[in-house]
């Protein structure tokens, strides 16, 4: 999947929330309507969000507070047009797990909390040998009350891709795809925030261009993918120290997937 908008490295974060749902449907003579509200409480005890997060291991957790989120999405009655919007806030606690001090690097902070307002806008168009599509998301990171000796500013998380789909024949397919994800959309190369903490300014964004194909025969799809990457936010602290990576990287990747 596309990392900029669907990140691997908190993906408990977006998947994992028991909750509730209501959501409904209509299609008539113009296309389909779908729609979806849900109130729910994120899976948030996980040492890569604190790292995304809170920069760092800290003593306490997160503990997952209510949160909500709705989803309406539109198909043209020919299949050619998909459009779909998302919007919602998740929201977590913070509970310290050790001494509070002056020195958020080495102590505990006090017990803050995060919330995450989050959009996100997707297009596709569909024609008999071609798909288009692009979605485009923003999250904004307020973090509050964690002690007057850290000053966790608001920053926007900006996400974007634009993808190419080309139908071959036998059951062939290839695509091109652009991904761009921005830690903080107002500092794009990283430069402001990667000084002050001694972090490489590529940590703080990931630019991916990808050439892909996939075979489907019968109930097995067949994928390769080769990835060129400029930035590392895509990737978790947890098993990629900063120090070790490198700006510009390569990755291919293939994958058998059996359908039932």
């Amino acid at each position: 999947m596309p990392q900029s908008i669907y990140l691997d490295r908190i993906r408990d974060f977006y998947l994992a929330a028991p909750g509730v749902s209501l959501y409904g449907d209509h299609s008539g003579d113009a296309g389909g309507l779908s729609w979806q509200l849900s109130a729910l409480r994120p899976e948030v005890n996980d040492k890569e969000l604190e790292l995304v997060f809170m920069l760092l291991d800290r003593l306490g957790r997160f503990e997952g507070k209510t949160s909500w989120l709705g989803q309406v999405s539109l198909d043209s009655a020919d299949g050619r047009w998909r459009a779909g919007f998302s919007m919602g806030e998740f929201r977590m606690d913070y509970r310290p797990g050790g001494p509070l001090g002056p020195n958020p690097f080495t102590q505990d902070l006090a017990p803050g909390n995060h919330r995450l307002p989050t959009w996100v806008v997707s297009l596709e168009h569909n024609s008999e040998d071609w798909s288009l599509t692009a979605e485009y998301s923003e999250t904004t990171i307020k973090a509050r009350n964690y002690g007057p000796f850290i000053n966790f500013e608001d920053n926007t998380t900006q996400a974007w891709y634009v993808q190419a789909t080309r139908r071959l024949p036998a059951g062939w397919q290839a695509y091109l795809r652009y991904d761009a994800l921005y830690l903080d959309k107002d500092d794009k190369n990283g430069s402001s925030f990667g000084k002050p903490l001694g972090l490489p300014d590529y940590s703080r964004y990931a630019r991916d261009w990808v050439l892909g194909v996939r075979r489907d025969v019968g109930d097995l799809a067949l994928f390769a993918e080769i990835h060129h990457v400029d930035g590392t936010a895509w990737l978790a602290q947890v098993d990629n120290p900063a120090a070790g990576m490198a700006r510009k990287w390569n990755m291919l990747l293939m994958q058998a997937a059996w359908r039932f």
